[in-house]
């Protein structure tokens, strides 16, 4: 073998070490990029719950949408149900007068917020659904006992999304109703 054909060899396992170099470079660049994404995507994941509570504070009184993960959820879609029949949602005043109606709560003040798609709820907001204007000490005992019995008769499904848009459903049924007095 002559010089040339030597340092040309050494030449050849430069270029090889380089390209080596680089591709194990972009395998680990490749690998460290899916890694963070799944750690973004945890951390930002949300987690709705629903909460039931009815005190004797007046602005206590109500079922509330609590948001507890890390993330916030973006509201896609918000249903009620009543055993199959599906009440209507878009119009806080008429969901109200279906849940009075349905649930015999006429003669009860129901107040009402539904989230609608495009809401955003932040990490640890609560967002208060429904609940009863009178507090528990002014209803009499007939309207405790349809109130107690009636809310748990109510099917929540809420599908919501990440800011990956990740698709989640909180699907909900028998809230259970404490209310104090009872």
């Amino acid at each position: 073998m002559t010089e040339q054909s030597k340092n040309f060899g050494l030449k050849q396992w430069a270029e090889v070490a380089t390209i080596l170099i680089a591709v194990l470079a972009l395998a680990t660049s490749i690998w460290s990029a899916n890694e963070t994404r799944k750690h973004n995507r945890l951390s930002f994941k949300p987690h709705l719950s629903l909460a039931s509570a009815f005190t004797n504070t007046q602005a206590q009184n109500g079922v509330y949408l609590d948001s507890n993960g890390p993330g916030p959820a973006l509201i896609r879609s918000f249903k009620v149900y009543i055993g199959e029949n599906q009440l209507n949602t878009n119009s806080p005043t008429e969901f109200g007068n279906e849940i009075r109606e349905r649930l015999n709560l006429q003669d009860i003040f129901i107040y009402i917020e539904v989230p609608r798609k495009g809401d955003v709820l932040k990490p640890g907001e609560s967002h208060k659904l429904l609940g009863a204007v009178k507090l528990p000490n002014d209803l009499t005992e007939s309207q405790l006992l349809r109130l107690k019995a009636g809310l748990p008769r109510l099917e929540f499904v809420i599908e919501y999304e990440s800011v990956y848009e990740q698709l989640f459903v909180l699907k909900r049924k028998g809230l259970k109703v404490g209310v104090q007095g009872l």
